[in-house]
């Protein structure tokens, strides 16, 4: 592969979430301290009467939006030795069911990657060299927090997958063993001897978090009631990764009144601190559609995609260690490479 271009990908497999709907677990706090006192003097009744139906509405929502088909721009900072790149591309983004996907990318009308997956492996063609270069990666770990956590701690991109982007754009569900805890910094104030706020301002307050593999996700609520921020831990509770969400608009559905079009953040800011990458999303608010154009399931083929690209070579990496998910600062479990 190219230099730069894990490190690209790296950024565009931002992960940050498992989630399902469900009742919400209880109300723990998480480290002590000022945010213990504060979080106690919020009556758990209190909590339940703000937080439920922004997850319920939430789930709603999400689940009207299992195909999505998008275009827009994506600029990504990474580093490249000593040096630190910037590019800005052009992108054409496809989400269907069952994990599969669809990242076309150009850079000045060239073609710059495909990015995707069918489910069971993600791959990336460089469309940047002519011929082509191609990685696949086989078995897909179980867990997505797990994969995340891999590619964002070695630049690599072996964990990159469509339901990657899902989680970087909070359209997937909150499961039903979240809990609600204290949003880290928000309840500083409330911690001293100032009166509680009101019930409405709860949510800039708290979020919604769970642990898989290790992983621990937050989710947290914006004032129009629609997630604007989601934080990926490592066990030791260091940042993995983050993402901002904002500037939400409708996604089109044929046949569905346009006042129940699910909405979609159009702008959204993934950052991973310990690869030292970023990347920044803005998709055009009137190309958003919430269904699948027939014609496009090539995009999920991967025969089809190779015999279209016709790379060099195609790069076959096999996870060996596909159980747990190593911390942000853990080594990764080896790979068996073969180029056939």
């Amino acid at each position: 592969m190219a230099p730069g271009s894990a490190a690209l990908a790296a950024a565009l497999t931002m992960a940050c979430a498992l989630l399902q709907p469900g009742c919400l677990g209880p109300q723990a706090s998480e480290g002590g301290g000022a945010t213990d006192s504060a979080q106690a003097a919020v009556p758990a009744s209190a909590l339940e009467a703000e937080f439920r139906p922004l997850i319920d509405a939430h789930n709603a929502r999400v689940a009207k939006l299992e195909a999505l088909e998008a275009t827009g721009v994506v600029e990504v900072w990474f580093r490249e030795g000593d040096e630190r790149k910037r590019e800005q591309l052009d992108v054409d983004l496809l989400l269907a069911s069952g994990g599969r996907g669809s990242l076309r990318l150009k850079k000045l009308s060239s073609d710059f990657a495909s990015v995707g997956g069918d489910g069971r492996r993600s791959w990336i063609f460089d469309l940047r060299t002519k011929p082509a270069r191609a990685t696949v990666f086989d078995a897909l770990p179980t867990d997505i927090e797990a994969g995340a956590v891999r590619a964002l701690g070695s630049g690599e991109i072996d964990a990159l997958s469509p339901a990657s982007l899902r989680f970087m754009m909070g359209i997937t569900s909150i499961p039903a063993d979240a809990r609600l805890v204290a949003r880290p910094g928000a309840n500083d104030a409330a911690a001293t001897d100032r009166p509680i706020e009101p019930v409405e301002s709860l949510r800039g307050r708290y979020c919604a978090t769970w642990t898989r593999a290790s992983v621990t996700a937050r989710l947290s609520f914006g004032a129009d009631g629609l997630p604007d921020e989601i934080l990926l831990e490592d066990a030791t509770g260091a940042m993995i990764a983050t993402s901002r969400l904002s500037a939400y608009e409708p996604a089109r559905v044929d046949g569905l009144s346009q006042l129940a079009w699910p909405k979609v953040a159009t702008r959204f800011r993934a950052n991973a601190p310990n690869s030292q990458v970023e990347a920044q999303f803005k998709l055009e608010a009137t190309k958003l559609e919430a269904q699948q154009r027939r014609g496009k399931t090539k995009m999920f083929d991967l025969d089809a995609l190779i015999a279209h690209f016709r790379p060099e070579s195609v790069e076959y990496i096999l996870r060996e260690d596909e159980a747990a998910a190593p911390s942000s600062r853990a080594p990764l479990g080896d790979v068996e490479r073969a180029t056939p």
